[in-house]
């Protein structure tokens, strides 16, 4: 018997790939409502997406493409293709994606934009894999965050431990998963601190992809099968080992019902109104967790949003499997919860609807002659409620939802309560849209950290001396300090973000001057501002726009940034100097630690700089200017008509060493402030000095370098 159960176990772990919740087309939908309800969807020119460090696009401009993973193909039908045949979890035929379009694919090639990687996400977590990852999609926060379990065995672990842990448990079933909230974080931090582009664009893809992956989660929760251990599968092969016993051929009627009823899921999805915020990831699932993802024993059912999606879903709705019970011969109650579930309690009273409140037109004349011996409005659908929602649709009692109100070939409980379109609606319209604002805010949520970002008082971000040869050279050197002072900014997410425990560095962007020579010729913005082919033929040759490379600070330990308190850092650029001839600069913050309550979280905020700038001071005192022109003393000495216009006292020609003796000069560089940034304490009659150093846009050109932009 043990070796029987053992190869229908194994057999289960290969074929019960139709676990899922919403079909691929409904988590597509949703998970693109999802991102455009969220701050990715900011594209103003100092948005989110600018201070992210990514272009500010318009979340489908092919501008802005990431290339999936190394190993990854399309998944043609995420985007509206037909279902490439019955080993794919989806029933899904013939309807394109968006109503009265054709399929619209991406461009697999150049590689897919914001909105699509975390759609493509979404859909691989079902669509790939799908005899393993689908096992992990079950959590139980009555049963104490239990996972699918069949014949008293886990298959899997729990949606929470499988997506909020770095390494969670493999199983036959499952096998292994490297898109959890973790290695999102690290995709992230990459993408931003990755030396070559190409790794940059690749980590941001994976970031993108894995968040799919994890709001597909968030959507599972908010179907009751999956939060309420209430395992289905519609695969042939569950129906070929099932041998009529009803365990294992299992087609999910819910799913069947939104599967067909595409626009309907799309029509709610647009009914979300805003992103839920929470204090930490796994809060979004069930408020009743601790540290190490346990679950505490619900004492009631959820009767709002704020106890988390799952915690919600699980006791307040019914499924076909785990429905409404009719008391038993040692029960007090008449009417009870399903076997083991405490939640929801059913309302102890049926609510009689009319058809003709149900149906209208051809529908209503097919039930009132077929179903109501002619006479729709003595024929009535009885459905039951909670203790918390006695009006509810949540489960109904009336024959005709036996025998004809719900998905062909789709299984119900044994009991006299049933599931039918009716109670699908009635559920889909309250967590279709809470799974969308649930999505959308875990989306902001792993974005909120930000800074505001100012350079010091002397108002630059950084000086250098351009006659030093090992700071002047063009490519190889550069500023090798950057100064700037920064604030936590984080907005309030379920309590204050400050930033404790981490590490904080500075990353500067920028596209590269090949005119730039060591004597300051060929600085862009002396270059006629009109000729855009001349400018561009100075980034990289052949190219049309700025090729975008990054530097690295070493990074600083931080012990603490509360929210709004500024500090004043200086990061150390030494072994990656910012180049000399850098231009296009953007200064970016990035913060690894415990923000809030949420430990190894990544915060980050950009800020436009302007290009360096030279600085430069001659000393000419050798010079006299007598109006209207400037003169040399040797070259007015014996210039009568010079010498007339002079003060009586120097028309002596002897005198005139005398009265404009040149002299050397001590000069300091104060720039807001008294505090003298650079100095010549002996500045030669015509000698050149030079420095580099920043300045807003709108001061005097031939300044110095890096300070913030006007």
């Amino acid at each position: 018997m043990r070796k029987t159960i053992a190869k229908i176990l194994i057999a289960l772990a290969f074929l019960f790939n139709s676990a899922t919740a919403y079909e691929i087309n409904n988590h597509a939908d949703m998970s693109e409502t999802a991102v455009s309800m969220s701050q990715l969807a900011d594209a103003r020119p100092t948005g989110t997406l600018f201070r992210l460090g990514l272009k500010p696009l318009q979340l489908g401009d092919e501008k802005q493409p990431f290339p999936l993973e190394a190993g990854l193909g399309p998944i043609p039908y995420c985007f509206g293709s037909i279902s490439p045949g019955p080993g794919i979890l989806t029933t899904w035929a013939t309807l394109p994606q968006k109503p009265g379009e054709r399929p619209n694919q991406p461009d697999w090639v150049a590689g897919l934009g914001i909105a699509d990687m975390i759609r493509y996400g979404a859909c691989y977590e079902d669509a790939t894999e799908v005899s393993k990852r689908p096992f992990a999609h079950f959590y139980n926060p009555q049963n104490n965050g239990a996972p699918l379990t069949e014949l008293n065995t886990r298959l899997g672990p729990s949606s929470l431990h499988w997506i909020l842990k770095r390494d969670p448990s493999d199983t036959l079933a499952t096998g292994s998963n490297h898109y959890t909230w973790m290695d999102a974080r690290d995709y992230f931090y990459r993408a931003i601190t990755q030396p070559r582009k190409i790794d940059r664009s690749a980590n941001w893809g994976k970031t993108f992809q894995a968040l799919g992956h994890i709001v597909h989660h968030l959507q599972d929760m908010g179907s009751p099968q999956h939060v309420r251990n209430d395992s289905h599968c519609n695969d042939n092969t569950c129906q070929i080992l099932d041998l009529g016993s009803g365990t294992l051929y299992r087609p999910s009627g819910y799913e069947m019902f939104f599967e067909q009823q595409a626009l309907l899921v799309r029509n709610l999805a647009t009914t979300a109104t805003a992103p839920m915020i929470f204090g930490l990831p796994r809060q979004f699932w069930n408020s009743r967790t601790d540290d190490s993802l346990n679950t505490q024993a619900m004492e009631r059912p959820e009767e709002s949003w704020i106890g988390g999606i799952a915690a919600y879903t699980s006791s307040n709705f019914t499924s076909p499997g785990k429905d409404f019970e009719v008391g038993g011969m040692f029960s007090s109650r008449l009417f009870q919860p399903a076997s083991g579930l405490p939640f929801p309690e059913p309302s102890n009273v049926f609510n009689d609807v009319p058809m003709t409140d149900l149906f209208s037109g051809t529908n209503l004349e097919q039930i009132r002659v077929n179903l109501c011996n002619g006479d729709a409005t003595k024929c009535k659908l009885r459905f039951m409620g909670t203790q918390t929602d006695p009006s509810a649709k949540t489960s109904s009692a009336s024959v005709f939802s036996q025998k004809s109100l719900r998905p062909e070939t789709a299984y119900s409980g044994p009991g006299v309560f049933q599931q039918n379109f009716f109670t699908y609606q009635d559920a889909g319209t309250k967590l279709v849209p809470r799974a969308v604002e649930y999505s959308a805010g875990l989306i902001d949520y792993f974005f909120r950290g930000e800074f505001s970002i100012r350079p010091p008082e002397e108002h630059l971000y950084g000086l250098l001396d351009g006659g030093d040869e090992n700071s002047n050279c063009k490519d190889a050197c550069g500023f090798r300090k950057i100064r700037a002072r920064v604030t936590n900014t984080t907005p309030n997410y379920g309590g204050s973000q400050d930033m404790t425990a981490g590490k904080l560095l500075a990353v500067v962007r920028f596209s590269r001057n090949s005119c730039y020579q060591s004597d300051w010729s060929g600085d862009l913005g002396e270059l006629n501002p009109m000729d855009t082919q001349q400018q561009n033929a100075c980034y990289v040759a052949g190219a049309t726009e700025p090729v975008e490379e990054v530097v690295v600070s070493a990074h600083i330990d931080v012990t603490s940034m509360a929210v709004g308190a500024e500090q004043l850092f200086t990061f150390d650029f030494s072994a990656n100097p910012v180049p000399i001839n850098a231009w296009n600069l953007q200064l970016q913050i990035v913060f690894r630690g415990t923000l809030g309550a949420e430990p190894d979280a990544v915060a980050t905020s950009t800020v436009q700089m302007s290009a360096p700038t030279v600085l430069r001071v001659v000393n000419e005192n050798d010079w006299i200017w007598i109006n209207p022109n400037f003169y040399k003393v040797a070259d007015i000495k014996y210039d009568q008509s010079v010498l007339s216009r002079m003060h009586s006292l120097c028309v002596v020609t002897s005198l005139i060493d005398h009265c404009f003796p040149p002299s050397k000069m001590q000069v300091d560089l104060k720039i807001g402030g008294n505090v003298a940034l650079a100095n010549s304490s002996e500045l030669s009659i015509g000698t050149l000095h030079a420095c580099n150093a920043g300045r807003p846009r709108s001061a005097v050109r031939h300044l110095v370098v890096t300070s913030p932009q006007q």
